[in-house]
């Protein structure tokens, strides 16, 4: 064998290295989009859990919530504050997992669930009035106009479920009053 043909096996022995490389590192970033995935889904399931659980392990806080959603005029400042604090977080945790769906991370099913729970939360006399007043100021405008076509679509649905469930367990004042007497 010569030089000329040593260096064609080179050649077709480089190609092939350099092919079974790039099949790799495919193979590789296609198991890190799997991972991101079922990371960023873990990371919105936890942030929900811990948001529901920062309201409901706080009795200050669950007050000032269930004020808020009422829309009791005889809120303190501090109990406005708090009640913004919640709401800023619920929106911002659902703006940040619609922008994962958006960029393909994360599932439909992930975002009507937040969806559902978003517009029964904006549905309450309250929380419609502070969304009016700060989601110019808060949230982007596509985030903005999404809740608020979201509102028109399922907002009917959810305000028949409210309903429903004020038959149940009584209106937005009862449940407050409720949960402050329960944590007496």
């Amino acid at each position: 064998m010569d030089i000329m043909e040593l260096g064609a096996v080179g050649e077709l022995i480089g190609g092939v290295a350099v092919l079974a490389t790039l099949v790799y590192l495919a193979l590789q970033v296609g198991q890190n989009v799997k991972q991101l995935r079922v990371d960023s889904l873990q990371a919105a399931v936890i942030g929900y859990a811990e948001r529901i659980e920062g309201i409901l392990g706080d009795e200050d806080r669950l007050d000032a919530f269930w004020k808020g959603l009422a829309g009791d005029a005889n809120m303190s400042r501090t109990e406005k504050a708090k009640f913004h604090g919640i709401m800023i977080g619920n929106l911002s945790v659902f703006e940040n997992n619609l922008n994962l769906y958006r960029a393909g991370i994360l599932p439909k099913e992930q975002i009507v669930v937040h969806e559902y729970d978003v517009v029964s939360i904006l549905n309450s006399p309250g929380a419609t009035i502070w969304w009016d007043q700060v989601k110019d100021y808060f949230f982007s405008t596509s985030f903005k106009q999404h809740v608020d076509r979201t509102i028109e679509e399922i907002g009917p649905e959810i305000a028949a479920l409210s309903d429903k469930f004020a038959q149940i367990f009584g209106d937005w004042e009862a449940i407050g009053e409720a949960s402050k007497e329960g944590q007496s």
